[in-house]
């Protein structure tokens, strides 16, 4: 896998007009797609790179303000089991953290190889309540340019969004989108882990620009 530098990607994060981020696990490609045709923004796969690598690892920042930026979040116990169901996990989350210089890399042993050891491990390898907390305060210190929005409530607040974007685009039917509920076998083992998390997520409103 080629490591890029920090330098690479925060002038690909730049180049951006509007910014679709999201925490791993939670769908985002049906949005980025709507809004191609309208506005310049990062493709799907990129959404997880720019999220980690700016509010939870700290490497990169928004240094245009002006531009804004959705960040599409939701229950981690989803994110958690999502993450896992795809057909190579860890190879998709090492995308994300060790796809820049070494300040970032990431020891594969250091990331569980599958749900069961995710489970069991001590602590969050994917840093969810670091992430969501440092994009709670980036949208306090810029409000009104950064929206947090919980994926399972999108389509309740899809026209106060497209608004937000500034950009007429038209979203796909919600039913070939919806992400599947948890109900994977060990995502009850998961409440514990995600105690802090959750009592973050609960406290925001559905959309949140930090006003």
């Amino acid at each position: 896998m080629r490591k890029y530098q920090s330098s690479e990607v925060q002038r690909l994060l730049d180049s951006y007009e509007l910014r679709v981020c999201a925490m791993v696990g939670c769908p985002n490609r049906f949005f980025s797609e709507a809004l191609t045709p309208h506005v310049n923004v990062n493709v799907s796969h990129v959404s997880g790179l720019l999220s980690y690598l700016t509010y939870s690892l700290g490497l990169l920042r928004f240094t245009d303000p002006s531009k804004r930026t959705v960040f599409l979040y939701t229950d981690a116990r989803d994110a958690a089991t999502s993450l896992y169901s795809q057909q190579r996990p860890t190879t998709n989350y090492m995308a994300m953290r060790g796809i820049v210089d070494k300040e970032t890399s990431m020891s594969g042993r250091r990331v569980p190889q599958t749900l069961e050891a995710y489970v069991s491990s001590h602590t969050d390898a994917f840093q969810f309540v670091r992430l969501l907390t440092n994009y709670k305060k980036e949208s306090e210190r810029n409000p009104g340019r950064l929206m947090l929005v919980k994926y399972d409530s999108f389509w309740e607040h899809a026209d106060e969004i497209l608004s937000f974007c500034q950009v007429p685009a038209r979203l796909p039917v919600k039913s070939h989108v919806q992400a599947p509920p948890t109900t994977h076998p060990l995502a009850l083992q998961l409440i514990n882990k995600f105690a802090e998390y959750t009592r973050l997520y609960e406290s925001l409103p559905d959309v949140y620009v930090g006003e």
